[in-house]
């Protein structure tokens, strides 16, 4: 079966796929599509669940991000420390 543009496969047809091929059309889905409180944002639900983990455990002082796209994982970070009550974004 030929899958001519991969970006636009549905669910039920990516289940006779490959994985090899399915892989990096969910990645390529998660990267361009991802977004947080409606910002484009180019990181995983995932890390962000690991981020939250990280900060909540560790408190930080201070977070840098560096390489901001769009603004979205900076507003994640944000929302986080706004939500424990402690540590700032740069």
């Amino acid at each position: 079966m030929a899958y001519p543009d991969k970006g636009e496969i549905m669910m039920e047809e990516s289940l006779d796929m490959p994985l090899a091929e399915i892989l990096p059309i969910i990645q390529n889905r998660m990267l361009s599509q991802m977004t947080y409180f409606g910002v484009k944002a180019v990181k995983s639900p995932l890390d962000f669940w690991i981020y939250r983990e990280i900060i909540f455990e560790q408190k930080p002082d201070i977070i840098i991000e560096i390489g901001n796209f769009r603004g979205g994982s900076i507003l994640a970070l944000a929302h986080i420390c706004d939500n424990i009550g402690h540590g700032k974004i740069i």
